[in-house]
């Protein structure tokens, strides 16, 4: 902060571009038509500073009163520009008078600039009052139906906002909302003498997207857009669209849906979100009619009473992107068909793989079955073998029965199985401990075999009375004696 050597005031020059901003609005108005008003409005502060000039808390002498002083502030824009706009701002205030409109006091023009004396509000404007919170749903809804009549009575009068933002509504002291900055404004048809055609009016993320057309012609429904901006940013606490520079957020809103209410505040009514999302719809025609319209369906939402509204369905979100970007919902559509042909055939696919699959586990099934049926009749032909083996009366029919009935056991048991095992127990019967070869010697057959008493050998006679000691169970020849004279 500096004190300025002329008229000691205190402020800040990186906010004011170096100059104070008594001394500023003191010259501006002695370069007046009226040089009186220098001595008639009295400087207390400085209240905001924009692109087109500075506003300050100014004391009307003559009828002590607290004014708001507009007065052009050096810049950018052509001096005559933003003279034609404060007094085209001033001209359009003048036509309408409404409770939630800023009034205007007096505006005076000269040679070095011009000023416009305002309402003063205390409350300061809604984008502070804000800071980035949101209201609750009903306040919000409470706002909105005050808004909305006041740019209704504004449109009954021909006069179009165009540039309605939370910055341009200032709060009294009772925190009723009031319509401010009317530089801007046109009939409610055409784009306006102020505006060349190939300039964008308005702030850009409350920017009405057919604003950004080649050759705009604004109506009604560009304010019932700004309508619906501030009272999304209202139950928000953040713009419809917000980006890291001005293409970013033009593109969006030029492009772009907004993200709906409810995602950001869970606590919005869906009426409320409904009305708004409305409000913000790309197609103007789509849009309210007028803001006698949504103040209407505002009140409704505040008597507890349906709306006429509708939300948008999915499938209409997604006509309405494929009408605003026909090039890509092209070739989203060709990449779905391909999608679509890509899931049929796979699908195809994977039915007939499975058809294969229970074709063959179907062929299994059967294999089992016969396999199952085969080692049945397998079984049952084994007890019965059994049986007959048990009914023979040979040597060994016992133990060749119950080789049978185990062989049948393996593949499984059943009553005639047992039955038939506890026959061919009880069966008397004996087998041979060991056979060896000795029937036969060098092709001649054998008379007799005698076992020696240890069973370790035996003597072995053939017919022609050859005798032979042979091991047991070999057979091998230990001695052979003819049977004439001593062994050998």
């Amino acid at each position: 902060m500096i004190t300025c050597p002329v008229c000691q005031c205190e402020y800040e020059p990186a906010t004011t571009g170096g100059a104070c901003p008594r001394c500023a609005l003191h010259a501006a108005l002695r370069s007046a038509q009226e040089p009186a008003a220098a001595d008639e409005f009295e400087f207390i502060a400085e209240l905001g500073r924009g692109a087109m000039g500075a506003v300050s808390l100014a004391r009307q002498r003559s009828l002590d009163r607290l004014v708001a002083l507009k007065v052009i502030a050096p810049g950018p824009r052509p001096a005559d520009w933003l003279e034609s706009r404060l007094i085209r701002e001033a001209r359009s205030a003048a036509q309408i008078s409404h409770p939630h409109i800023v009034t205007v006091h007096e505006v005076g023009i000269g040679p070095a600039g011009a000023y416009l004396a305002m309402e003063y509000c205390e409350g300061g404007d809604l984008r502070a009052h804000l800071a980035g919170r949101p209201l609750a749903p009903r306040a919000a809804a409470t706002l909105g139906v005050k808004l909305a009549e006041a740019v209704a009575h504004a449109h009954v009068g021909g006069i179009l906002h165009r540039d309605l933002k939370p910055s341009n509504i200032l709060l009294t002291a009772a925190g009723e909302p009031k319509i401010t900055d009317f530089g801007l404004s046109s009939a409610t048809q055409g784009t306006g003498e102020l505006t060349r055609s190939d300039e964008v009016a308005g702030s850009p993320s409350y920017l009405a997207p057919e604003l950004l057309e080649a050759d705009p012609q604004p109506g009604p429904a560009v304010d019932v857009y700004g309508l619906g901006a501030v009272l999304y940013e209202c139950v928000t606490g953040r713009a419809p669209f917000i980006g890291e520079s001005t293409a970013s957020v033009l593109a969006q809103v030029h492009w772009s849906e907004p993200v709906p209410p409810r995602a950001l505040n869970p606590d919005v009514p869906r009426d409320l979100e409904t009305a708004i999302l409305k409000c913000l719809e790309k197609n103007p025609a789509a849009r309210y009619p007028g803001a006698p319209a949504l103040q209407a369906d505002l009140q409704r939402f505040l008597d507890g009473r349906p709306i006429h509204a509708r939300p948008v369905s999915p499938l209409g979100h997604l006509w309405r992107w494929a009408r605003r970007n026909p090039a890509l919902a092209g070739a989203s559509a060709l990449v779905l068909v391909l999608l679509v042909v890509v899931a049929v055939g796979s699908s195809l696919a994977a039915w007939q793989l499975e058809q294969a699959r229970l074709r063959a586990e179907a062929g299994e099934e059967r294999a089992l079955a016969a396999e199952a049926a085969t080692r049945v009749q397998l079984r049952a032909s084994l007890v019965a073998q059994a049986h007959a083996t048990r009914l023979t009366a040979r040597e060994g029919q016992r133990f060749d029965s119950l080789r049978a009935l185990q062989e049948a056991a393996a593949i499984g048991n059943d009553a005639n199985a047992r039955s038939e095992a506890v026959a061919a127990l009880t069966l008397p019967d004996w087998s041979p401990r060991q056979e060896f070869d000795g029937m036969w010697s060098g092709g001649t057959p054998h008379a007799a075999v005698t076992p020696l008493p240890d069973f370790s050998a035996f003597i072995h006679e053939t017919e022609t009375g050859v005798f032979s000691r042979r091991n047991f169970p070999a057979g091998e020849i230990v001695w052979t004696w003819p049977g004439v004279g001593s062994p050998r």
